[in-house]
């Protein structure tokens, strides 16, 4: 099992209906993948935890890397674990904002 954390910011024009995209699109991918995480938005930058096996996680992260909606996109941490956080989750999501 691998987990990966990373940032970036959202490209201009990047717009509420977008997030929904992304979301539909992760549930989908990240089902045949196998891969668990969450996803948060706030103020135009994403933080996102993906977990899984190591190459599904860093293929994943590649193919998010050449996604014309995020920009400066920065690993945080990579490193095996033995146990999902968000094992039930094929993408959990918050938005910050909502919450207050």
């Amino acid at each position: 099992m691998y987990r990966t954390v990373y940032v970036s910011s959202a490209s201009r024009g990047v717009e509420e209906k977008d997030i929904r995209q992304i979301l539909e699109q992760s549930h989908r991918n990240n089902a045949a993948l196998g891969v668990t995480g969450a996803l948060l938005f706030h103020d135009g930058n994403f933080l996102q935890i993906l977990e899984g096996e190591r190459d599904a996680v860093e293929a994943l992260y590649a193919r998010i890397g050449r996604d014309p909606r995020h920009r400066g996109m920065l690993r945080l941490l990579g490193y095996a674990c033995d146990t999902r956080l968000f094992a039930q989750w094929t993408m959990g999501y918050a938005d910050p904002a909502a919450l207050q």
